[in-house]
């Protein structure tokens, strides 16, 4: 299977239920995007967490939104995709926009996931949220989920899980990082997490 095809399956089963479901507040959607042994780690908290306690974490939170009558939407663009028949590593940025009181918030982030490909869906085992500030222009410099063809050349994609390297620096798309003022937003919107 070609890495381009591999990373349109992770579109399909996890980036884009990921973002209908931050959308709609849909704890359940959000949750079936992740394995049951989840590790999520890092984030404004800078913990360390299993599924029962994300997933918990997570309903408050969206049931905190709803009841503030506020919204979400969450975008995401890659610095890395990685992918065999089984397993792959994608590196990112996220943009999350908040409506608070009416008022639109902007909040950036840095993620590291690995996936599985379990009972023939893609889902993620490991969630790791960078605690790095970021802007805008960070986040513009990365690619957009669809452009499979800016990670499709990197490596063959019968290897397995175990061989999985690096791209060559030549082909990873170059980031900015700066101060965003991201953390104290964060807890101040009621600490959003990705």
């Amino acid at each position: 299977m070609s890495t381009a095809t591999l990373l349109r399956e992770l579109d399909h089963d996890v980036w884009e239920p990921f973002r209908s479901a931050y959308r709609g507040l849909d704890t359940a959607a959000f949750l079936a995007v992740h394995s049951p042994d989840l590790i999520r780690a890092g984030g404004p908290a800078r913990n360390v967490l299993g599924h029962a306690d994300y997933a918990r974490q997570m309903a408050e939170w969206f049931a905190r939104v709803a009841a503030n009558g506020d919204s979400l939407d969450i975008r995401f663009r890659f610095a890395e995709r990685l992918a065999s028949a089984d397993a792959a590593s994608e590196r990112g940025l996220f943009r999350i926009d908040a409506i608070r009181a009416g008022e639109p918030k902007v909040f950036y982030g840095r993620f590291h996931v690995l996936c599985r490909k379990l009972g023939g869906r893609w889902r993620i085992v490991v969630d790791y949220e960078a605690d790095e500030e970021t802007t805008e222009e960070a986040f513009a410099a990365g690619a957009a989920p669809d452009d499979v063809a800016a990670f499709a050349g990197w490596r063959p994609a019968t290897e397995t899980a175990s061989q999985i390297s690096a791209p060559p620096a030549s082909t990873c798309t170059p980031l900015v990082s700066g101060v965003s003022g991201r953390r104290a937003a964060i807890a101040n919107a009621g600490s959003a997490t990705a």
